[in-house]
């Protein structure tokens, strides 16, 4: 639980830094730089995995909602690219295929850090802006069993893509609407592995999880550009 803390307190830490510097280079580069604040609803997402030859593992993510922030920092006309943190709480239910008797669940907090390209279909002065996204990066899966006690942190790589449209109420505020597509690893290669055999159960292979998401967010301007 101590390791589980320090963890937290060292990614908070990088979180707030990567939000400090990035309002501070707002005041220093001429690119129009953007605030987004995120809100979504996960629907229920799944995993897979191979336990050695004998058995397949299928597991279930709860839905739920999920929240974040980001900054984004437009190239050109038609490209940006884009920081952001999002965090979701949820949990998570695993069953043998071969025996559906044998079952596991366990809370899961998923701690997104990702960066990614976003492409525009209209110009960035445009007030309505449809767009696309590929975003890549790291999950911090915080795992914890309650009936034992057992909590762990382990990283891993996401990957997502997303569509959505923008639109401008004013010239520095707006909100959007998207919809999401992300993948990554779970539980894999961490400790503890833990699946219905027990734990520390070793011949775990591709457990790549997925999920869905819709939802909005606000986005505010916080430099403008001579074309404002």
């Amino acid at each position: 639980m101590i390791k589980l803390t320090t963890m937290k307190k060292f990614f908070f830490k990088q979180i707030v830094a990567f939000i400090v510097i990035g309002l501070a280079i707002t005041n220093t580069i001429n690119a129009q730089t953007i605030f987004n604040g995120y809100g979504s609803y996960v629907l229920k997402g799944g995993y897979n995995s191979e336990y050695g030859n004998a058995d397949f593992l299928h597991g279930i993510t709860c839905d739920g909602l999920q929240w974040g922030a980001g900054v984004e920092y437009l190239l050109s006309q038609k490209y940006g690219i884009e920081g952001m943190y999002l965090r979701r709480n949820t949990r998570a239910v695993q069953q043998s295929k071969t025996d559906p008797q044998k079952t596991l669940s366990f809370n899961l907090a998923l701690n997104y850090i990702m960066a990614g390209l976003n492409g525009y279909l209209l110009p960035v002065t445009s007030k309505i802006q449809p767009y696309g996204s590929m975003l890549a990066g790291v999950v911090i899966e915080e795992i914890g069993f309650a009936n034992n006690s057992i909590n762990s942190s382990i990283t891993k790589v996401a990957w997502a893509v997303r569509l959505g449209g923008k639109y401008w109420i004013s010239q520095r505020v707006g909100v959007r609407l998207q919809a999401q597509w992300t993948s990554f690893f779970i539980m894999d290669g961490g400790l503890p592995d833990m699946t219905v055999y027990g734990l520390n159960t070793a011949d775990i292979n591709f457990p790549i999880a997925y999920q869905f998401e819709v939802g909005s967010g606000l986005m505010i301007k916080l430099n403008r550009t001579e074309k404002d």
